[in-house]
């Protein structure tokens, strides 16, 4: 009995090891070194074959984010509030921050399967206010979505 309870302690133990947190949700990154998990997320292809994606922690008081994109092959594209966007806006306070074109942020797409309706991939950088007197910082930014 002790040898099965040790056996599934370790195996589980195992296990969680090799479990990353941001897996497990559909959109994770850092702002400001800060871990912001989106509790749910929807992915919409638009009008003219773009992609929109909406996404909410209701862990974190409904901090949201939008990316809004144009190009999205496997490959890397600028979020520059031009062609392709990024949006994180604080509902605590109002506040929104974009992604600009002086300082575009940066989109790496790993995966896209158009049959399966997938896409999967990386983002960071600087988003600004409207203003451009205050600055947010976006690092390690991850998602996988199904879009409709």
């Amino acid at each position: 009995m002790k040898k099965i309870i040790i056996t599934l302690f370790i195996s589980f133990s195992l296990l969680l090891i090799g479990c990353d947190p941001a897996e497990q949700y559909p959109i994770s990154y850092k702002i400001n070194g800060t871990t912001w998990y989106a509790s749910s997320a929807a992915a919409f292809e638009t009008t003219g074959n773009n992609i929109s994606v909406n996404a909410i922690s209701t862990l974190q008081n409904q901090k949201k984010t939008v990316f809004f994109f144009t190009q999205y092959n496997v490959g890397t594209y600028q979020l520059d509030h031009i062609n392709n966007d990024f949006m994180y806006v604080d509902s605590d306070t109002s506040n929104g921050w974009y992604a600009q074109s002086h300082n575009p942020a940066t989109l790496i797409i790993t995966e896209f399967n158009a049959s399966d309706k997938k896409i999967v991939g990386e983002f960071y950088g600087q988003l600004y206010n409207a203003a451009l007197t205050d600055s947010i910082l976006i690092t390690d930014g991850k998602f996988h979505l199904f879009y409709q």
